[in-house]
């Protein structure tokens, strides 16, 4: 679906002195993965008519709702369609495809930026914008599933920001070309500070946010013997408290990982775990059970087994082969 420039022009006639109070609000609700918004947008004023500045090829079926139902098309342009309404009061709901400008930083927050102004532009006009006068009355707001969470909204221009729960909107006077970036994130069913309070402070263990979630990565000494597949006593005491400081209720997911390095199963050995495959996954299997032991709901947990074939570090040293032989759980985000 073509982006709606979001540029509008009041036509006025000749005869038409009297200032009239222009009101515009934009009220988007972001979708549950982050990269849609349903946006209903909405003026009134005492206007005897309108005109709706597009990019070309947009079409009344694009939007779920358009009001009103009178309206015709100029087309003769070259830069833009023109829609023309017969009166001065319009509204719409629209779906916004946000992923041409949405980015992603390394810590997982989300940038979503609207149009912003182009210093060499010959037209003065970008964002959402109106003439010949400024709106006298302007809002804008984001209303957020359970799942996300605003980290900053800001605009270039003047107003006053609120936020309430699940929603952050923004009030505005006698404003005109704004623009808006917001800054979000998916909520984590566990916080790392959490995690590192419950299991306290522990060599071998990192805690690392991600866009997926938040990821810890144990050292297989922490859990278990060498060879073995079973939790040792501490071993079992650290998983009960990493399971502890999940939020379960959220819906979150718990994806364990096991790892191995690259030396093959030897000896006797080899009759219970014939290669590094059956160790890293029998590994993950003994975390998702002490889990679910724990209080874990086991429709949330999952256990995946890479063997020696995800290493994190060079095989060729004893140290790195120790920070391939590992544990990693990943609490994933609602």
């Amino acid at each position: 679906m073509k982006r709606l420039l979001t540029g509008l022009c009041a036509l006025l006639a000749f005869a038409q002195a009297a200032a009239a109070e222009t009101v515009r609000e934009v009220v988007s609700f972001l979708g549950e993965d982050g990269k849609e918004l349903v946006m209903y947008e909405g003026l009134r004023s005492s206007w005897g008519s309108y005109n709706l500045y597009y990019e070309k090829g947009k079409e009344i079926d694009d939007y779920l709702y358009f009001f009103p139902n009178q309206y015709s098309w100029d087309r003769s342009g070259d830069a833009n369609d023109i829609l023309r309404i017969p009166q001065g009061d319009y509204s719409f709901v629209d779906i916004v495809d946000m992923t041409p400008g949405l980015t992603e930083s390394a810590d997982g927050v989300f940038t979503y930026a609207t149009e912003r102004p182009d210093a060499d532009a010959a037209d003065p006009h970008y964002g959402y914008w109106n003439q010949p006068q400024s709106f006298d009355k302007f809002v804008y707001a984001w209303i957020l599933p359970d799942n996300i969470e605003i980290v900053e909204a800001s605009s270039n221009r003047a107003g006053e920001w609120v936020r309430r729960d699940g929603a952050v909107a923004f009030f505005a006077e006698n404003a005109n070309n704004l623009s808006f970036v917001m800054r979000f994130r998916f909520k984590s069913a566990a916080s790392a500070t959490g995690v590192r309070e419950a299991i306290g402070t522990v060599d071998g263990v990192s805690v690392d946010e991600e866009a997926a979630g938040l990821r810890l990565t144990l050292a297989d000494r922490l859990l278990f013997a060498s060879g073995s597949a079973a939790l040792t006593a501490d071993g079992l005491a650290l998983i009960r408290d990493v399971a502890g400081a999940v939020d379960f209720s959220s819906g979150a997911g718990v994806i364990v990982e096991g790892h191995t390095d690259n030396v093959p199963i030897q000896g006797a050995l080899t009759a219970t775990f014939p290669t590094n495959w059956e160790l890293s996954a029998d590994r993950a299997l003994a975390v998702v059970k002490a889990m679910e032991a724990a209080g874990a709901p086991p429709d949330q947990l999952e256990a995946r087994a890479f063997g020696e074939h995800r290493p994190v570090a060079s095989n060729a040293s004893a140290e790195g082969r120790a920070a391939n032989r590992r544990i990693s759980i990943l609490i994933a985000n609602p």
